[in-house]
């Protein structure tokens, strides 16, 4: 990644590991590292570690329910059955060397 701020920009490493937190996708031990070090370097890594490991999440519920309940853009007719989400729990998540692997329960109502 890079950043660029008003008095110096520098190149970063983001490495952390993957959390479910409140049902989302989120980051837990958030290690910024920069070939460079200075007082702003410093105080901007500060700011990207808080800023990542608080506020970025991902609401994965969000979008399963975007991919089961519409129907793809290539349909055009109504559906044969209306689906509905009514439950979605992740539960779990696992970092693999290629691809991150989510534990999801879920009910799947097809009326």
């Amino acid at each position: 990644m890079r950043c660029v701020g008003l008095g110096d920009s520098f190149d970063f490493t983001l490495i952390a590991s993957p959390v479910v937190r409140n049902g989302a996708l989120a980051l837990t031990e958030v290690n910024i590292s920069t070939p460079r070090d200075s007082y702003y370097i410093r105080r901007v890594r500060q700011a990207l570690v808080s800023s990542f490991s608080k506020t970025l999440k991902i609401e994965v519920r969000d979008q399963a329910r975007r991919l089961v309940e519409q129907l793809p853009s290539t349909v055009s007719a109504k559906p044969l059955y209306q689906r509905e989400l009514a439950r979605f729990d992740l539960t779990d998540v696992r970092a693999q060397p290629d691809a991150l692997v989510l534990v999801i329960d879920f009910r799947l109502v097809v009326k």
